[in-house]
């Protein structure tokens, strides 16, 4: 069985929906708790006046381009840090060589 519709007076008095819509008053309050829509902007929207997607673009190859730049001459410092040490460590052999050569020399 379905419920009782409910009873319309015919005089009763009804108003239409403004031309705008809805009153951004009447949905928001009298006393709103922060700002309104007009005054916050999603976190997700840019910034106004923010860099198109092929702006955002050029500025990620030029900074992968001189991302690359650092890590070759990092690479570079590594490489010529390496020979440095290769010929301390020969050297330092060779000194070690010498004063083992002396020294059974003067037995």
């Amino acid at each position: 069985m379905d419920p009782p519709a409910p009873e319309l007076d015919e005089g009763q008095d009804v108003q239409g929906p403004k031309p705008r819509g809805l009153d951004r008053e009447e949905v928001r309050g009298d006393d709103p708790p922060g700002l309104g829509p007009e005054e916050l902007r999603p976190r997700w929207a840019p910034p106004a006046g923010s860099r198109t997607e092929a702006g955002v673009y050029v500025e990620l190859v030029s900074n992968r381009r001189r991302l690359q730049a650092v890590v070759q001459q990092m690479q570079e410092v590594s490489r010529r840090a390496a020979e440095i040490l290769i010929e301390e460590a020969t050297a330092a052999t060779s000194r070690q060589d010498t004063a083992r050569r002396r020294s059974a020399a003067a037995r």
